[in-house]
């Protein structure tokens, strides 16, 4: 039974007259299988590795900012005033950004402010132009869907290892200065890339266990596929750091409609026994957002194993980011 909030310690939401309702209405024209998605990326076994998959749908984007992507070969002024829009950019205050984004058309650096010059860059032999959707997994390994040039990825990449994949091509952290390698490979009309040739190719020949393997994932992925979403995320809680709460994976949905986001999250319990118990405890505590975040509705209930949200808010999904980075509950 869904639950509306109705008092925090902070009566924040009482104040804003703030109701709420779930909704699963199935994934619409703007959405796409993240599901499917996680049968390109590596599964890490190691408990210590936190897991952090960022999902953009740019057609989404399109479809929510009303803009236009520039077909590839646009002037690099095209370029920078899409991104502007769509990115809400420091050197665009005013935009009207819908998206915040930490997905990354190369490994180990985020789609942020300090990246978007990857229209000269283009490292990995494609650029944003080109991207119709990319799932990035721990910074380390993506997955793209678009009209990318298969020529210009080879160029870029070399020529085919003792692996069957291109690579390595260096790529430039300019944060840190750490130079890394980088391979790809083209599947089912995709382009993977990431840190390893042998991951990489263990994934292709099936003998690399995939993030679409573990349940928990899966059960995320697809609660995460039953709304529109441009911007998803899939996190896995680190079972032995203090920081950590109680659910073992969580993730989000993020979607927005006449201005006002639309986020549904997701934390998975190890029984449903004891995602009940914190249904209430994390209804409070996203209740506790309320003023940041510009929270309109909220509301949750439980399925099984998971707690559910559906948030509606006026701010930037990047005080999703925020919370993350400080873990904040219930994003700890």
């Amino acid at each position: 039974m869904a639950k509306k909030i109705t008092t925090t310690g902070q009566a924040t939401l009482a104040a804003l007259g703030i109701t709420g309702l779930i909704t699963a209405c199935g994934a619409g024209e703007g959405s796409t299988s993240l599901l499917e998605d996680l049968e390109y990326l590596p599964a890490y076994e190691d408990e210590d590795l936190m897991h952090m998959v960022n999902a953009v749908d740019y057609e989404a984007v399109a479809e929510i900012s009303g803009t236009t992507k520039p077909e590839p070969g646009a002037s690099e002024q095209e370029y920078e005033e899409w991104a502007d829009i769509v990115t809400g950019r420091e050197t665009a205050p005013d935009a009207d950004a819908p998206v915040f984004v930490e997905a990354a058309p190369w490994v180990s650096s985020p789609l942020n402010q300090d990246y978007l010059d990857a229209y000269s860059q283009a490292p990995l032999g494609f650029t944003l132009l080109e991207v119709d959707r990319i799932v990035v997994a721990a910074g380390e390994y993506g997955v793209v869907e678009g009209e990318y040039d298969i020529d210009q990825v080879e160029a870029a990449f070399g020529e085919v290892n003792e692996n069957g994949v291109w690579g390595p091509v260096e790529i430039n952290n300019r944060v840190d200065e750490v130079v890394s390698e980088a391979y790809s490979l083209e599947l089912d009309e995709r382009l993977l890339y990431g840190r390893t040739p042998e991951t990489l190719a263990g994934l292709e020949a099936g003998e690399e266990k995939a993030l679409a393997e573990v349940e928990e994932a899966v059960v995320i992925a697809e609660a995460i596929d039953a709304n529109d979403w441009y911007w998803a995320g899939i996190r896995r809680s680190l079972t032995d750091s203090e920081h950590s709460g109680d659910y073992d994976w969580r993730g989000h949905g993020i979607w927005q409609e006449d201005g006002t986001q639309i986020g549904h999250f997701y934390w998975h319990f190890p029984d449903a026994d004891t995602a009940a118990d914190y249904e209430r405890t994390i209804q409070v505590q996203m209740g506790n957002f309320a003023g940041e975040w510009g929270i309109e509705e909220l509301e949750t209930e439980t399925d099984g194993q998971l707690v559910i949200a559906e948030v509606h808010f006026t701010e930037s999904p990047s005080v999703i980011m925020t919370a993350e980075g400080l873990r904040i509950a219930p994003f700890n």
